[in-house]
């Protein structure tokens, strides 16, 4: 007797292995679950058809759940085939022996998809603002990606998460700005877009190890953690429309820097900037300002027409209502020699706030003091400046 139950509890422990081994990597065919599988599909979205050959019982070691799984299938949506790597249903065990089976999560693994298809996928998505978003902005990209659909105990949608890879990307941020061979990795579901290791390019300006994340709901609004390596000319600086309001850039011709960026941007339902809140800090390698009404004084011996910045660090804050620039490092006047000096910028609507600290080594001449300093003597300058519309 002892032997019977001892080879019996064998057998089992060989048929369970022997199963589980089959449903974890073959699988078992099964025709009985194909309606159940596009009518949950349809329930998610509808309009959504599937064509397959198979369907296999498999079973989910990591997650000890059981699933059925088609392989390349064919998604139709909106006229637009597209193609899977797979489509896994995972079913609830207990459901199953009641022979009421439920799906509690479906997961899609989507082939390459471009741009343009993306698009006529996205006609009815929700939230209607990032379909819209998607529609109007978006003019070039490859993803890759994987979706998840959670249902309740209903058989309801009760969530979705969708991940995957970006590259190529070609989108329009605001009016004139571009980005370019953008490449990233990304997990969203209902309300947030999370994106990490973002690279691409803003003209002449290179992104490199971002993050971002969008909320789509009540409004589309972006944060994003960068660093930069940029290289502007007048040409690229007419196209940042962003930096067109800033004092000090209207005569810059030349900028190259390295800088550590964090953005925040908020659109409103037209996709309008709302409000923006720009911060950076860094290095400047090199800057040029070419002024277009050159500075003249009976102080000064000649007129100041180009100011230029080395090596210099850099702190900055603009925002729709307030911009502040603190600078500390090397300059010239007109391609002089190279002296110390720090700067700190304040300025909003019609209002200007200037303090400062530079070494000055042309002539100068105070008579109200009766100070005189020769060329090439260097003197240090403290100032505060203050300027309200033209006064």
């Amino acid at each position: 007797m002892k032997k019977f139950i001892l080879n019996s509890f064998l057998v089992f422990i060989f048929i369970f292995i022997s199963l589980t081994l089959i449903l974890s990597t073959i699988g078992i065919e099964t025709d009985r679950f194909n309606n159940l599988i596009s009518k949950k599909i349809n329930q998610y979205k509808q309009g959504i058809n599937l064509e397959f050959s198979t369907i296999k019982f498999k079973i989910d070691i990591k997650e000890t759940s059981l699933f059925l799984e088609t392989i390349k299938p064919k998604i139709v949506y909106e006229e637009t085939i597209v193609s899977a790597k797979h489509i896994k249903a995972y079913i609830d065990f207990i459901s199953l022996l009641r022979s009421e089976p439920k799906i509690t999560k479906i997961n899609f693994a989507l082939e390459e998809l471009d741009v343009q298809k993306i698009k006529k996928l996205s006609i009815k998505l929700k939230p209607s603002n990032l379909s819209s978003f998607i529609q109007n902005k978006i003019e070039q990209g490859l993803i890759k990606t994987e979706i998840e659909i959670y249902l309740d105990s209903n058989n309801s949608l009760e969530n979705f998460i969708v991940k995957g890879t970006v590259s190529n990307l070609k989108t329009k941020i605001i009016k004139n700005i571009v980005l370019n061979k953008t490449s990233f990795k990304f997990f969203a579901d209902k309300t947030d877009i999370l994106i990490k290791k973002i690279f691409g390019e803003i003209d002449t300006m290179q992104i490199k190890d971002g993050d971002l994340k969008v909320k789509l709901s009540p409004e589309i609004t972006f944060e994003s953690n960068f660093n930069s390596n940029i290289k502007l000319d007048t040409k690229s600086l007419d196209n940042l429309n962003l930096l067109k309001d800033l004092d000090f850039t209207k005569n810059l011709i030349y900028l190259e820097a390295d800088l550590n960026n964090s953005l925040f941007v908020n659109f409103d339902k037209t996709y309008k900037v709302k409000e923006y809140n720009y911060k950076s800090s860094g290095n400047i390698r090199n800057a040029n300002f070419n002024l277009k009404k050159p500075l003249k004084s009976p102080l000064f011996e000649n007129q100041i027409s180009e100011i230029s910045i080395f090596n210099s660090d850099i702190k900055t804050s603009f925002n729709s209502k307030k911009n502040n620039m603190f600078i500390s490092g090397k300059y010239s006047l007109n391609k002089g020699s190279l002296l110390n000096f720090d700067l700190k910028n304040t300025s909003k609507k019609d209002e200007l706030n200037l303090d400062f600290n530079v070494e000055y080594d042309w002539p100068l001449e105070l008579e109200i003091i009766n100070y005189n300093k020769q060329k090439d003597k260097i003197a240090k300058i403290s100032g505060k400046l203050k300027k309200k519309k033209n006064n």
